[in-house]
């Protein structure tokens, strides 16, 4: 805690304590994943990023004719994810992954080389983490791994 004086009009002086950091905007990064059920491999990863004023959560589809079906960068607020992890970033930080998610606007999806465990590994890189590599690993798999780089 810091001791700051708070000066209120000319003449009222007060001393308050200011945990440290309280200052400094404070984010998170989060990481949330599905298990397919059909093969151990398959699933699904998508992020959110929240700085306390601006919530963006995004998962990446592939796109076909079919306009009914989840296509390109897609809000996945509202998705259940079996497992997640959150990272405290800064704001610098958040501020680092909003050109991911705009590059990701216009993006061609691409499975095993600009897929959902791309743009969540993106993500992860911009906002300073630890990136392990992907390989064919499962979106769970790739979450463990980065929860341990970190």
């Amino acid at each position: 805690m810091r001791n700051y004086a708070l000066f209120i009009g000319l003449a009222v002086c007060m001393f308050v304590n200011v945990p440290e950091g309280f200052a400094q905007k404070t984010a998170t990064i989060t990481f949330f994943a599905n298990i397919s059920t059909l093969e151990e491999w398959l699933g699904h990863v998508w992020v959110e990023v929240d700085n306390g004023t601006h919530n963006f959560n995004f998962g990446f589809y592939p796109t076909d004719d079919d306009p009914t079906t989840l296509q390109g960068l897609v809000s996945d607020k509202y998705r259940k994810a079996d497992i997640s992890y959150t990272f405290k970033i800064s704001e610098a930080q958040f501020q680092n992954t909003i050109p991911v998610i705009k590059e990701y606007i216009h993006a061609e999806y691409t499975f095993g080389i600009n897929d959902c465990r791309r743009f969540a590994q993106r993500m992860a890189r911009a906002a300073g983490l630890n990136t392990p590599d992907i390989g064919m690993k499962s979106p769970a798999e790739w979450m463990a791994d980065l929860v341990d780089a970190n």
